[in-house]
């Protein structure tokens, strides 16, 4: 009976499934006026518009001003989760370096491809 049980328990324990919450997001960060690739800009996801975030962390442009974020799943066994079950959900993308004006995207306009976002080059003027 106990090796029934641990088969089972087992055997449900490997169903779960993911649940993309947020696709990968990538892009490049360049300056408006000289179109040279900006290094060091911070890219900040903001998933969530109240306190019950559990605060965002940024990631940072490499020399050739790409950026990477990676997605965000849950898992689940039976029921399916919903994306939207977080309070506030955001789908904003900010991006700043000190000398230049922030630039906010709404990633929803943007299509999925691959479970990937793939942005449009994002300039940022001084």
């Amino acid at each position: 009976m106990r090796l029934f049980i641990l088969i089972i328990l087992l055997t449900m324990s490997s169903c779960k499934k993911d649940f993309i919450l947020r696709a990968n997001l990538e892009g490049k960060v360049f300056n408006h006026s000289t179109k040279k690739p900006i290094n060091n800009a911070k890219v900040l996801f903001i998933d969530c518009l109240n306190s019950d975030c559990n605060g965002e962390i940024p990631t940072f442009t490499n020399e050739q001003g790409d950026f990477y974020i990676k997605k965000e799943i849950k898992k689940y066994f039976l029921i399916k989760p919903n994306k939207y079950s977080r309070p506030y959900y955001s789908y904003t993308l900010v991006i700043s370096k000190k000398g230049y004006i922030s630039d906010t995207i709404d990633i929803r306009n943007y299509n999925i491809k691959s479970n990937t976002i793939i942005l449009d080059v994002i300039e940022l003027k001084k």
